[in-house]
C-alpha cells in the first residue's frame, strides 16, 4: 500500500493520534470539532445551557479563570467584547497614575 493510501486509511478514528476530536489550544481552550471544525468547548457548553445558539457578538467568561474548566456553573455569558473588557477592568488595581496594574 503507498504511502497515500496509508494516510487516507488513517483519518479520524482511524488514526493513532486521534485525540476524540478535542484539542487545547496554545491559549488553554478545549476546542472541540464539530462540522464547522474546532469550537470552543466553553461556547458549546454555553448553548447548550442556554439552549440556543451563542451570537458572534456574545462572549464566554469562565469565572475562576481556568480556561480548560468548562462546567456549566463556571461559565458567565456577556453580551459584547466591551461588557467583558469592562467586567475585568472592573476587578483590576490601578497605581497611583491612574493606570492599570500588571497582573501577577
Amino acid at each position: 500500500m503507498c504511502y497515500r493510501c496509508t494516510r487516507l486509511e488513517q483519518r479520524g478514528k482511524d488514526n493513532p493520534s486521534w485525540s476524540g476530536g478535542k484539542i487545547k489550544d496554545v491559549h488553554g481552550y478545549v476546542r472541540v470539532l464539530t462540522k464547522k471544525g474546532y469550537v470552543g468547548e466553553h461556547r458549546l457548553v454555553m448553548e447548550e445551557k442556554l439552549g440556543r445558539p451563542l451570537l458572534l457578538l456574545e462572549r464566554v467568561h469562565h469565572k475562576n479563570g481556568i480556561r480548560d474548566d468548562n462546567r456549566p456553573e463556571n461559565l458567565t455569558l456577556f453580551a459584547s467584547e466591551a461588557m467583558h473588557r469592562k467586567h475585568h477592568a472592573q476587578n483590576r488595581q490601578r497605581d497611583w497614575h491612574g493606570r492599570f496594574k500588571k497582573e501577577e
